[in-house]
């Protein structure tokens, strides 16, 4: 019953959020959204490289052209309506950045809809863009991310989990994190992860596991709102990571088992929960079956249009994942980055620097392992959408980095090297 109470409370003031942003006119932002339309429109693509020939360092200009698009014509007189139909303009011949630009210059009437995702991230871009454009927006969204990772390294150094936050590190950096704060589509996930983390690691180094289980149940409801369907796994997986190995410490062994089930179960009870909402508020609101525009999109994500076998597409969408990874992705720099790592550990190794732990705790190696590979059950689950879309999908193994990182602690230590002092 609780945590029912919780799921109507949280969707309750989420929908709500996102009607009352609707109601804003929009000609209060239509300024910052013609400056963020001639930035999106000044690539002739939907998409921009950082890095060129790097596909971690692609950003989507067409998912961001796409929600503001739809944050133009979201309609301040019916804001329920156009909060369920999400509608924007696609000229014809044009792309969606192009499209855009024309939907805040001209205002034609829109021709599409979304209606299958909640676009909830309006709820902050809408009253972002009263005060700025687009790119003020991302170096906002980069210093937010910067001070929420510093806050959780803070807190972890702090209670002397050192080997945790340089495991954070680690995954940020795999993941290639620093590209995160430029693209809308992939900012809300590692924003709600990096709040989920820093609650979780508190909760838990209070040893108040017992809150754990309504915060993902929460987490989870936040995510389907938020998400472009992108990394929404790290918000369940990179915080539950911390908090087991908190639990560790603290030698709560017994039960972990069963609270990470709990904890994922209630989380994606949320997350599937509130995309259900959507649907059957969607269908009440126009009057309409939401699902006709929803089908067709599920069927393409999980791959029932492929035109090769499935094992190809999963064998693919594994590989491509993980080659986005850094260094794997840079090229020669990239390899050179990799051996260079691998020569400093096996040179180690040779100098017994490290070396393997007299006895290793099993339990805790398949307990991380299980955590770790979330992320490629997902992959295989969706293989289209993580086939097509693993320059961003990539960013769920951070998880599977940290999981990594912590089985490594379990197996293997460092070795101090005793001081020899001369006889007087």
């Amino acid at each position: 019953m609780r945590q029912v109470l919780i799921f109507i409370l949280t969707a309750a003031i989420l929908v709500l959020s996102l009607i009352a942003v609707a109601t804003i006119p929009t000609e209060n932002i239509r300024d910052n959204l013609e400056t963020s339309a001639d930035y999106l429109s000044s690539d002739k693509q939907n998409w921009r490289y950082v890095l060129d020939g790097v596909d971690a360092s692609q950003l989507d200009l067409y998912a961001d052209s796409m929600l503001l698009d739809i944050a133009c014509y979201m309609d301040s007189g019916h804001p329920l309506q156009s909060v369920m139909w999400a509608r924007y303009y696609w000229g014809q011949g044009l792309k969606i950045n192009a499209s855009l630009l024309k939907a805040v210059t001209e205002n034609p009437e829109p021709n599409k809809e979304y209606v299958r995702y909640w676009h909830g991230s309006l709820v902050f871009v809408r009253p972002l863009l009263l005060i700025m454009d687009l790119q003020g927006i991302y170096v906002l969204h980069a210093v937010i991310l910067a001070l929420l990772l510093a806050f959780i390294l803070f807190l972890l150094i702090r209670n002397n989990l050192k080997a945790e936050a340089i495991s954070l590190c680690i995954a940020m950096v795999a993941v290639n994190a620093v590209f995160v704060p430029f693209c809308l589509e992939y900012y809300w996930m590692f924003l709600l992860m990096f709040i989920a983390s820093i609650l979780a690691v508190r909760f838990s180094l209070a040893d108040r596991y017992d809150r754990l289980p309504a915060l993902f149940l929460i987490i989870g409801i936040v995510a389907a709102f938020l998400d472009f369907f992108t990394t929404e796994t790290l918000t369940i997986t990179v915080p539950l990571l911390l908090s087991l190995r908190i639990r560790e410490r603290q030698r709560h062994e017994e039960g972990s088992l069963k609270f990470i089930i709990k904890c994922m179960l209630l989380w994606g009870i949320g997350y599937v929960g509130m995309w259900v909402l959507k649907w059957i508020l969607a269908s009440v609101v126009i009057g309409e079956n939401a699902m006709q525009y929803v089908q067709g999109s599920i069927g393409e994500h999980l791959g029932m249009d492929d035109r090769y076998p499935a094992y190809l597409i999963l064998l693919d969408a594994i590989l491509r994942n993980i080659w986005a990874l850094f260094p794997f992705g840079y090229g020669m720099a990239g390899g050179a980055v990799f051996v260079g790592l691998l020569g400093v550990v096996v040179l180690l190794i040779l100098k017994n620097r490290i070396v393997v732990r007299e006895t290793v705790n099993g339990s805790w190696v398949k307990i991380y392992a299980l955590i770790g590979v979330v992320p490629y059950i997902r992959y295989l689950a969706i293989r289209h959408h993580s086939w097509f879309h693993y320059f961003f999908t990539h960013r769920a193994q951070a998880a599977t980095v940290m999981a990594l990182c912590f089985i490594a602690m379990e197996c293997l230590k460092w070795e101090k090297r005793k001081c020899l002092t001369s006889p007087s």
